[in-house]
């Protein structure tokens, strides 16, 4: 199964509750500080940026679906974390639970105490246990909201394909623009 105008999570069609719902998520910025804290866990946990945009692509997906719901149900950092060990099984790259949740308390203690570096970070049992249970637990949400379709057709490929095709491939400035617009996606 794959995404395309007439199948798309989003609906085009402006009378549509999910496009509704589409704009709420994005307004209530759900959506931008959970792509952010993808990002930043997935810069500390060395993924690939395939599977950071697969991971910030179906954070959108599923919160795009599931706004009705409310924040209280699915606790944006939780589905985060669910949605970067869900996309590391896509991309083939996985880390284990145990690493993401050791990464993201060491950003959480560096966030909060403005510190330079989180260092050792002590996770109780019981509240590492609660974390992996959350993880496990979104990830089963994530799959069932999306009917288990995690394929993400990146479109950095397409761009590379189209510079070589219009001849502009060796403008390096040009190029890296596209790039970066692509990423901000």
């Amino acid at each position: 199964m794959s995404l395309s105008l007439s199948n798309a999570v989003c609906s085009t069609d402006p009378a549509s509750d999910t496009l509704r719902n589409c704009r709420i998520s994005s307004a209530n910025g759900t959506t931008l500080s959970g792509t952010h804290l993808i990002a930043q866990l997935a810069i500390l946990l060395k993924l690939p940026q395939t599977a950071t945009a697969t991971a910030q692509t179906l954070f959108i997906r599923f919160f795009a679906l599931t706004t009705s719901d409310g924040p209280e149900a699915y606790p944006p950092n939780d589905v985060a974390l669910a949605c970067l060990f869900l996309a590391g099984k896509v991309e083939e790259c996985n880390r284990p639970i145990r690493a993401i949740v050791n990464v993201y308390f060491a950003l959480k203690i560096y966030l909060d105490s403005g510190k330079t570096a989180a260092g050792f970070v002590d996770i109780p049992l019981d509240t590492y246990n609660d974390y992996k249970d959350a993880i496990i637990r979104n990830e089963t949400h994530i799959l069932a909201r999306l009917g288990f379709n995690v394929h993400v057709q990146h479109p950095h490929g397409f761009m590379v394909n189209y510079l070589q095709s219009l001849g502009l491939a060796a403008n390096k400035e040009l190029a890296q623009f596209c790039w970066n617009c692509l990423n901000d996606m």
